[in-house]
């Protein structure tokens, strides 16, 4: 008994001194300096404008951009995917030929996206998420990031539609929890159908 109570305050004290760095919190969030921002800030140089639209490639395995954009896909997108749940995100992208952004979503696990400022996941949880930075730190938070303005939470919003396809990084925002703001374009792409000639 006395073993199991030693070990039991043992287990309470070594809880007690965890390292308040590795909790994800709603001022992490808001942190310019956190490494989500950071890693998403790096790729913003090199990708398209936000209001330059791609072309998809007649097989929709890629999308290129006159400013020499060229996103890849590692399946090729179609219509049957749209609205069925069936649409992994895993592509790249980049600029004349240099690797600007690797993404690739690990179905209800979680992401990982790579920039020039090194590569971060983000992890799913029971209740909640976990990023781990580039240099390998985590930083973990649960229910109570519901606490947080949306805006300021890691993660991407999509927008697909027969023919067309737009993605980006949010959680960038100021906190003033506005759905939309806050985030950065990475691609949006369409058939050479759907433009304008």
């Amino acid at each position: 008994m006395r073993t199991l109570s030693a070990a039991l305050a043992l287990l309470a004290a070594a809880c007690g001194d965890e390292d308040e760095s590795g909790k994800l919190t709603c001022a992490w969030l808001l942190d310019e300096g956190n490494c989500w921002r950071q890693t998403v800030r790096a790729a913003e140089r090199c990708l398209p404008a936000e209001d330059e639209v791609g072309t998809f490639s007649p097989d929709r395995s890629s999308c290129s951009y006159e400013d020499g954009v060229r996103v890849s896909f590692a399946r090729p997108f179609t219509d049957r995917t749209v609205g069925h749940g069936e649409l992994v995100w895993d592509f790249t992208v980049e600029r004349d030929g240099a690797t600007c952004v690797d993404f690739v979503e690990h179905g209800d696990a979680g992401i990982t996206l790579t920039t020039p400022g090194g590569t971060l996941r983000v992890e799913k949880l029971l209740a909640g998420m976990a990023v781990v930075c580039p240099d390998g730190s985590r930083y973990a938070g649960g229910t109570e990031l519901l606490e947080c303005a949306f805006d300021t939470l890691p993660g991407t919003a999509r927008y697909t539609t027969s023919g067309s396809a737009a993605f980006s990084a949010v959680g960038l925002g100021d906190g003033s929890g506005v759905l939309g703001d806050g985030g950065s374009q990475i691609f949006d792409c369409e058939d050479a159908s759907l433009q304008a000639p």
